[in-house]
């Protein structure tokens, strides 16, 4: 996920657009990982990680598309884009920290 993470914040920073299939992947995949590592209630069954993972797709889908609304709202504006585009540089430094956060533990 951190390398999605890492790729996304470089598209954004980088201020290109992307196809709507790959958005939806990389909502899509980061959100199931979300859900499946997040617990569910012990003996769950099939009905209740459906739902675990339904709801934290939605929740996530929420979040992530209200932010991107109100960035589209202001693209015409010089200050937003850079803002987006610093916002991206973030992702990419806290990407790169935290896979050397990954290597420093494993010894490597």
């Amino acid at each position: 996920m951190i390398v999605i993470a890492l790729c996304l914040g470089a598209l954004v920073a980088l201020d290109k657009p992307m196809p709507s299939l790959i958005l939806a992947l990389c909502l899509a995949i980061p959100t199931a990982a979300i859900g499946l590592d997040s617990g569910v209630e012990p003996g769950p069954t099939t009905l209740a990680v459906l739902k675990f993972l339904s709801g934290t797709c939605v929740g996530f889908a929420i979040v992530v598309l209200d932010l991107a609304f109100y960035v589209s709202m202001g693209q015409n504006k010089k200050w937003v884009r850079i803002g987006t585009r610093v916002l991206g540089s973030w992702i990419i430094a806290i990407s790169v920290l935290m896979i050397a956060f990954y290597f420093k533990k494993r010894g490597g």
